[in-house]
């Protein structure tokens, strides 16, 4: 079975030009994508799950869940989740992790839990050749991955685009340093039933079919943030400084202070959402 995916949401656009000031820059936004994957079903042992309805009209297939030898008892694995008619319904992280994404206009505490996230690192010019590429292959990885669990039954979202950024080294401020020097980390939250099997599956797959090797780069990782102060940006981004500074004086209120690493959310698609209605979440570890 051949599936075309196209238009993968989040994936590039640009920012330009920086100050001294504060910052502009390349930042993960949107470009058209297509993953021509094939998928081939082994003989198992199945239960049959009919899929929900999408806007009312019922899906000619059943998606197939094959129970391995170590849930054979137990039933479905605890990440497919079922209603109580039996109809499997597709995973969302991002609402049945909302407290993580909430979206203040001022400053607050969450605690995060352990996260395991799809990543590629990179260094250098957001925005520029190595970014979009790593970027690209970021979500080809995301897709593949998705598309092969929702064919053996575990369907689910697939995450907003995260990232993380810091400078020459993880404790410097890379606001004041030249986007070149830019080191950055892109995440995408995966559920934790997807194994690193699933992508070096995945990699060798897109290989295959003449990817970059960019693909070969995507990891499999844990993040784990735990005590942090969050807010909303809304607007440019090269206006996120003037929110930061809400963040650190609400901090040093509290008796507590930033450390780790910038981390970003993107909520917008720059494409669809003009620069000053653009909405990101800020977050930072605190102790």
């Amino acid at each position: 079975m051949r599936l075309l995916i196209a238009n993968a949401a989040m994936m590039t656009s640009v920012r330009a030009g920086r100050s001294r000031s504060g910052r502009t820059a390349a930042r993960p936004g949107c470009i058209s994508a297509s993953i021509d994957q094939v998928l081939t079903h082994r003989s198992a042992p199945t239960v049959t799950l009919q899929a929900r309805p999408a806007y009312g009209v019922m899906p000619s297939k059943a998606f197939r869940w094959r129970p391995s030898n170590k849930c054979a008892k137990s039933g479905p694995p605890a990440d497919l989740i079922l209603k109580e008619d039996g109809i499997m319904t597709k995973l969302d992280l991002y609402k049945l992790h909302k407290s993580d994404y909430v979206t203040p206009r001022k400053p607050v505490i969450v605690d995060i839990k352990p996260a395991q996230y799809l990543t590629i690192t990179g260094c250098g010019e957001p925005g520029g050749p190595t970014f979009q590429a790593r970027l690209g292959a970021l979500y080809n990885i995301a897709f593949t991955v998705k598309m092969a669990k929702k064919f053996a039954g575990q369907d689910y979202a697939v995450c907003k685009l995260e990232g993380l950024w810091w400078g020459d080294t993880k404790t410097s401020n890379f606001f004041e340093e030249p986007r070149d020097h830019w080191n950055w980390k892109l995440l995408i939250r995966t559920p934790d039933f997807i194994r690193n099997r699933d992508v070096n599956d995945a990699a060798r797959t897109l290989l295959a079919k003449g990817r970059t090797a960019d693909v070969s780069e995507v990891k499999l990782e844990t993040l784990r943030e735990g005590h942090c102060a969050q807010v909303l940006h809304a607007g440019p981004y090269d206006q996120e400084t003037i929110t930061l500074q809400s963040l650190h004086k609400f901090a040093a209120a509290a008796g507590l202070e930033l450390y780790g690493l910038h981390h970003e959310i993107y909520l917008s698609d720059p494409r669809r959402v003009e620069p000053k209605r653009l909405k990101t979440i800020l977050r930072y570890p605190v102790r």
